[in-house]
């Protein structure tokens, strides 16, 4: 099912010192490994200006404005991107007779940083798994699996040669018992990384 959500100011709160209307951006069953915030301003007012530790972007969707980033100010307009570093003071603008419009989205990347070092651990883990299995393959002496994965440990044959060798052991000998058959399984489940 398609989810498509709009920004409306029935579901905005007021934000921000009570100076823009803000909304979530993703509602419903999705949970972003990121923060989002809808920010609108009336016409001809200014966002409360404030810092914080994480970095935020963002995107303006309607409207025209100012960026305000420390000490620059700078024209903005839809489809324009602002990057916020974090803990420098920041702003939006409208002096305009319409309304402003854009998505906010930011992040701490030291809260981060645990859990991408653990994506990096298991991702190297899952490719040290998956040369040990080719190595094996190697040395089977079976030369429908052995031939390629000697030359791709070699760097000289690709990786689409050796998952052929593989699916090709897989369907011919992948449940005849012996030790390679959850091996083929597995590299098959890994194959990505190749």
């Amino acid at each position: 099912m398609i989810e498509v959500y709009r920004f409306t100011l029935e579901k905005a709160e007021r934000a921000h010192e009570n100076t823009i209307w803000a909304a979530p951006v993703i509602e419903g069953s999705i949970r972003p490994p990121f923060n989002h915030a809808w920010g609108y301003l009336d016409t001809k007012t200014v966002m409360d200006k404030h810092a914080h530790a994480h970095e935020e972007v963002y995107f303006v969707f309607e409207g025209e404005g100012f960026a305000v980033v420390g000490d620059e100010r700078k024209p903005v307009g839809p489809g324009d991107v602002i990057n916020i570093p974090s803990n420098v003071p920041h702003t939006m603008e409208n002096a305009k007779d319409a309304p402003f419009l854009w998505a906010a989205f930011w992040w701490n990347r030291d809260q981060d940083a645990p859990a991408l070092r653990r994506t990096k651990a298991k991702a190297e883990a899952a490719a040290k798994e998956l040369h040990d299995i080719v190595e094996r393959f190697a040395a089977s002496g079976w030369d429908l699996i052995a031939a390629p994965a000697k030359a791709w440990l070699e760097g000289e044959e690709n990786q689409d040669a050796l998952v052929k060798a593989i699916e090709q052991a897989d369907a011919q000998c992948g449940s005849c018992g012996c030790e390679l058959d959850a091996l083929y399984k597995r590299a098959l489940e890994l194959k990505a990384l190749l």
